[in-house]
């Protein structure tokens, strides 16, 4: 079992977010959201992917890399996933109950009520634009605060960590 910190600000907040709260922990690379990409046999073959659609190369290219590699083959099912909101003004914890799929696997009820719809092929839509989400998890909340997965997180201490401006999207926490 192993411990993770992902933030989902990055990740169209204002959909991730509560696609969280229904057990949906989300990440981007709409672009590359593919069979190819999950059947990517090491992070070289999925360096490949995002060098060919995304032109990164690099330290760039080494990072998100790494964030979307760990997302699709390290984040196991049993692990569990400490997830700040947006301004880490509260966390979640969640395990993690299924391995990593396509966004367009996501079940249309998990969209009810967000304004958006999932077409097959394009992923999630909002008034004819894609959401930058190509890949989720299917979690279980851990944390439970007055009917919400999420605590409060008012510690000048915690909130610098969770909230990590500039840093990688996710991290092994297992060190700590």
């Amino acid at each position: 079992m192993d411990y993770w910190l992902h933030r989902v600000f990055s990740q169209e907040p204002e959909i991730s977010v509560p696609l969280l709260e229904r057990g949906i922990l989300t990440i981007g690379f709409n672009d590359v959201s593919e069979p190819k990409t999950l059947a990517a046999p090491d992070i070289d073959a999925l360096k490949n992917i995002l060098a060919n659609c995304y032109g990164w190369t690099g330290k760039k290219l080494e990072q998100h890399a790494g964030v979307l590699w760990r997302f699709l083959h390290e984040f196991k099912v049993g692990d569990f996933v400490v997830v700040p909101t947006p301004r880490a003004v509260a966390f979640g914890i969640f395990e993690i109950l299924e391995t990593a799929k396509l966004i367009d696997a996501l079940l249309p009820d998990k969209l009810k009520n967000l304004g958006v719809s999932l077409i097959n092929g394009q992923g999630i839509v909002r008034n004819g634009k894609e959401i930058n989400l190509g890949f989720f998890i299917k979690v279980r909340a851990v944390t439970n605060y007055d009917s919400s997965p999420f605590v409060p997180c008012d510690d000048k201490f915690l909130s610098p960590i969770l909230s990590g401006k500039g840093s990688l999207t996710n991290i092994s926490l297992n060190a700590l």
